[in-house]
């Protein structure tokens, strides 16, 4: 290629890397208020005057919580601030910044041949952002509470690489089909990297032109449930930016649900597939049987009684107690997979358990 050639192409490439008209792989722009609780996560060097920058994507969990990828806030040189209401980076007008006090990395979290693991990072803001609640995004508990399913298509979004090789200054969307994780890691299998796709991943993509791409890390992957939107997926990583059957992985937030509810206290969302009761007699004369009425599914279930009670005989859908002392007790069940408890309280009128002779040994000296 001549010089001339290759100073036209170069020139060229500039032109279209600042056009107004670029698009992220396939992406649309975002309107105003379209998704409220996405923010960029920006950065500057610490003690240094300069204008923070735009680093990753985050998501408001809660009213001092974002959410965002354990490979975005690595780097301990930097402060980091949530430039929020905006879909513009250079927005001026009606912005909302909040400084990250606290960043909570994924205690498993680890890199190695250029993957990530246990991608997720939680930030603690500086201020509790009240008056916000309604528009910060949930997480569900299980993916079921959701019907999240293979094949929808989810949305991602954010102010990262487009396809013409450069970040975008507004905010884009794009929509990815979800891809069960065999058919993904067979994918990845045949390339040089060779991913391993765990379970605390989830997969979207590979359609030709449609992707995320570098500087979207952190940013959501998206589920409309219900006239809701809910968090399913965090940007984590991709091989590539927009090729046909190379899809992109995202951090899976139902995997980490727990972890998220004892660092923030802000609970995940679930659909409950029942209401717990347990009916039986007020009264427990001697003895009494109890039932879970309304049940319809195989979810184990813990039960507890009072001190004055005993657990005679109990399964999934009942519980027979003994009474042992007259006087008020309760019968109480607890539906794990649910998240659902209920403590029935009674009344016992007629003991069942006689007391046991207890033989009292002196102790000291004796006359």
């Amino acid at each position: 290629m001549k010089l001339r050639e290759i100073i036209m192409l170069y020139l060229g490439i500039l032109v279209v890397g600042f056009s107004q008209e670029q698009r992220v792989y396939g992406g649309k722009p975002v309107t105003q208020g379209e998704f409220p609780f996405m923010a960029s996560l920006q950065r500057k060097q610490k003690d240094i005057e300069e204008p923070y920058q735009h680093n990753c994507g985050a998501s408001l969990i809660g009213n001092n919580w974002a959410i965002t990828a354990g490979h975005c806030v690595l780097n301990t040189q930097y402060e980091y601030a949530l430039k929020y209401n905006i879909t513009a980076l250079d927005a001026t007008s009606n912005v909302i910044t909040w400084q990250v006090n606290r960043i909570v990395l994924h205690p498993n979290f680890s890199q190695s041949n250029g993957t990530s693991v246990y991608d997720i990072a939680l930030l603690e803001l500086n201020t509790i952002s009240n008056g916000y609640s309604n528009q910060i995004i949930r997480f569900p508990w299980k993916d079921e509470s959701i019907n999240l399913s293979l094949g929808e298509r989810l949305t991602s979004m954010g102010w990262g690489k487009t396809e013409h090789a450069t970040g975008s200054n507004i905010l884009l969307k794009v929509l990815l089909p979800m891809m069960d994780n065999t058919a993904a890691q067979t994918i990845f299998n045949q390339t040089t990297e060779r991913w391993s796709i765990l379970p605390s991943m989830l997969v979207a993509g590979g359609i030709e032109n449609e992707d995320t791409c570098a500087g979207d890390s952190g940013g959501p992957l998206i589920k409309t449930y219900k006239d809701d939107y809910y968090l399913v997926g965090i940007v984590s990583k991709g091989i590539s930016c927009g090729t046909k059957g190379m899809p992109g992985v995202y951090t899976r937030a139902s995997y980490f649900s727990d972890w998220i509810e004892k660092q923030t206290g802000v609970r995940a969302y679930f659909e409950n597939t029942y209401n717990i009761s347990i009916t039986g007699d007020s009264k427990i004369d001697a003895e009494a049987t109890y039932y879970l009425p309304n049940k319809n599914n195989k979810n184990k279930i813990i039960w507890e009684v009072s001190d004055n009670l005993k657990i005679q005989e109990q399964d999934d859908e009942k519980i027979t107690v003994l009474a042992k002392k007259v006087g008020e007790g309760f019968i109480y069940a607890y539906d794990e997979t649910e998240r659902q408890e209920l403590k029935r309280p009674v009344e016992i009128i007629r003991t069942a358990i006689s007391p046991q002779n207890i033989n009292i040994k002196r102790s000291g000296c004796s006359k």
